[in-house]
């Protein structure tokens, strides 16, 4: 049994998600792998 990670991504503008597409946060939010792939080191 593993451990989990919980991520909030938040940028706190206030745009729409499509608005939201351009900001770190939007693209953060794209590289998180939600699939708990697991990658060699």
């Amino acid at each position: 049994m593993s451990g989990k990670n919980i991520v909030l991504c938040s940028d706190g503008t206030g745009n729409t998600a499509i608005k939201a597409r351009g900001t770190n946060v939007f693209k953060l939010y794209e590289a998180i792998d939600i699939q708990g792939h697991k990658y060699d080191e």
